[in-house]
């Protein structure tokens, strides 16, 4: 008895491992070229080239979507791009509200 209830522990956690994995693949939007991460991170390995926010009037207003603030970010991230500051592959952010940029490393 004893042993039917231990292998029964052992094909129940068995099969609780393989169902709790992880998918960790999926397809990423893009803004503007650049990959958007939203509420996730890249598996490729990356180093963080800045940060950058929503603006104050869009947060005080409250009333845009996480995509208008991701446009938004991502925006304000090309210019900065444009005037030489950084180079930068993808956007990651949580909440919209802030994000961080990174590069990719080869």
């Amino acid at each position: 008895m004893k042993i039917t209830i231990l292998a029964a522990l052992v094909l129940i956690g068995s099969i609780a491992a393989t169902t709790s994995e992880e998918n960790d693949l999926a397809r990423v939007q893009r803004i503007s070229g650049k990959y958007v991460f939203i509420m996730c991170e890249p598996l490729q390995e990356y180093e963080v080239v800045e940060t950058v926010n929503t603006s104050v009037s869009t947060m005080l207003a409250g009333q845009q979507s996480i995509s208008d603030q991701v446009k938004e970010m991502v925006n304000k991230a090309l210019r900065r791009e444009r005037k030489g500051k950084f180079e930068f592959d993808a956007l990651v952010t949580e909440d919209g509200d802030s994000a961080i940029l990174i590069k990719f490393k080869d």
